[in-house]
Order: C-alpha cells, then sequence, then structure tokens
C-alpha cells in the first residue's frame, strides 16, 4: 500500500462485546478491521507462535486471510472493517497511543454516526476513518506492508493518479525511470497482475463506493474515477463486476 495514501472501501463500524472468550481465525477473514479498544482485560493474540497482549487504549489492525488465537477475560471495542485497494502486508500489527484521548472520541463518533445512519452519514464517517488513518501516520503507526521497491512506489503513484485518464502506463515508467517492461515485470513479480490491471481494480473499487453512496452521476463516476467518458465506464464496469453500474447501484448502497 501506499504508505501516505491508503485508499480503502468501509464496510462498517461496530461496538464488541467479548466476555471470557476464546477465538481462533481460520485464515478466511474477507476484511481487514482497525479496532479500538475502550476496555481489554488479558487479551491477547496468538499469532506466528508469538503472543501479543493487548490493553486499554490499544489501536490493532488485523489484515485479511491471516490465521491467529484471540483470548481475552473481558474487552470492550470499537471496530472499522473494511477493504484495502492495495496490499497491507500480513501482519497483526498494535499500537498503544501516547494520546489515546485524540483517538478514542473519532472512534466513537464514528461509531455514533454508523448507527444512526442518517442522511449523509457514509462519506462523515470515511472522514473520520481517514482522519484516524493520518494520525496513526503521524504517530509512526503505517497501514502498509513490508513491500517496498519499485512495484510499491509504482502501486503507490496508480492510487494517487486513478482520476487521471491520461495516466498510462508508459507515464508511469517514465516518471520511475524505468522502461514499461521492466516495469511491467517488477509489477507482476509483486502483486501477480499487471500495472494497467491493478489500476482498473483501483478505479472499479472507487466507482462502486461512489455508487453506493447515490451520491453521484455516472458521468460524475466516470470523471472521478479516471475514465475518458461514461461509456468506457459502463463497460468497464461491466467486465468487472458482471453489473452494470445502474444495477450495481440499485442493488446496493452504502452499508
Amino acid at each position: 500500500m501506499n504508505r501516505n495514501h491508503p485508499v480503502a472501501d468501509l464496510l462498517g463500524v461496530i461496538l464488541h462485546h467479548q466476555t471470557s472468550a476464546s477465538h481462533e481465525a481460520s485464515g478466511k477473514r474477507v476484511c481487514s478491521a482497525l479496532s479500538f479498544r475502550l476496555q481489554s482485560e488479558r487479551g491477547q493474540f496468538r499469532y506466528k507462535g508469538k503472543t501479543f497482549h493487548l490493553q486499554k487504549n490499544d489501536i490493532c489492525f488485523v489484515p485479511t486471510d491471516i490465521r491467529y488465537r484471540h483470548q481475552t477475560t473481558f474487552e470492550e471495542i470499537i471496530v472499522f472493517h473494511f477493504h484495502l485497494l492495495s496490499p497491507a502486508g500480513d501482519d497483526i500489527r498494535i499500537f498503544t497511543p501516547k494520546n489515546p484521548e485524540i483517538y478514542e472520541p473519532l472512534f466513537r463518533r464514528a461509531l455514533r454516526l454508523w448507527e444512526e445512519k442518517e442522511i449523509g452519514y457514509y462519506p462523515r464517517v470515511m472522514a473520520i476513518f481517514y482522519e484516524i488513518l493520518a494520525l496513526l501516520q503521524e504517530d509512526g503507526f503505517l497501514l502498509s506492508g513490508e513491500k517496498s521497491g519499485l512495484a510499491a512506489t509504482a502501486a503507490g503513484l496508480l492510487e494517487q493518479n486513478l482520476s487521471d485518464p491520461t495516466f498510462t502506463v508508459d507515464r508511469l515508467a517514465q516518471e520511475l525511470y524505468t522502461s514499461p517492461s521492466n516495469l511491467r515485470k517488477k509489477f507482476r513479480e509483486e502483486f501477480g497482475i499487471s500495472p494497467l490491471q491493478y489500476l482498473i481494480q483501483c478505479r472499479i473499487r472507487e466507482a462502486e463506493i461512489l455508487l453506493s453512496s447515490r451520491y453521484f452521476s455516472q458521468k460524475q463516476i466516470a470523471e472521478r474515477c479516471g475514465f475518458s467518458d461514461v461509456k468506457y465506464f459502463r463497460n468497464a464496469f461491466k467486465a468487472a463486476t458482471g453489473k452494470t453500474p445502474r444495477q450495481y447501484g440499485k442493488e446496493t448502497k452504502a452499508p
């Protein structure tokens, strides 16, 4: 993931209580989680042969598709569930903020807005989520994997420029002072897909978020997501999702 510009699709915010619980995750998690512990007694994660102890005010990031065991005597936590549009590594990360009084009100406000679901709640919660991510980055806690080098830099630039329809792989290669063929090779080795496929995935995911909000026309979404025209957007969206933007907008709304 780009270290400075994480892009996420928010799925939900919940208040979670656990008492005398022991849970083993099978590695089939379909989303990432970022949590703030309002209370925690003897909470711990066992992961990759290590034990991570949890306490009140800890912030914890759990990525998708990992296997771990979680135990606690009592916990009360607020959790964001979300999809990240780029790799975030495969490690659980725990952070104890020096100033938890800054973070707790943000988590609580996001939870309240999500539960009340008044008009405009989704973009407001997203704004809070990104504010939390910005604070975490300032405090040195980054939601990014250990990947670095050409491919990771390229992925970050693609995310930053997804709204620009003129941003091509050739232009990306020029900015990184490499050849398009070398860029494609390194990118596929790192991410398993081509830079163009990655860019289209980012654009489609952003389009899904905007369609779910129901605040934008298809023309506005096409422009915001870097498609040169509405027809191209509609064709690309259907090829990626199996649905037209209109069908997706009717069947889906912000969670």
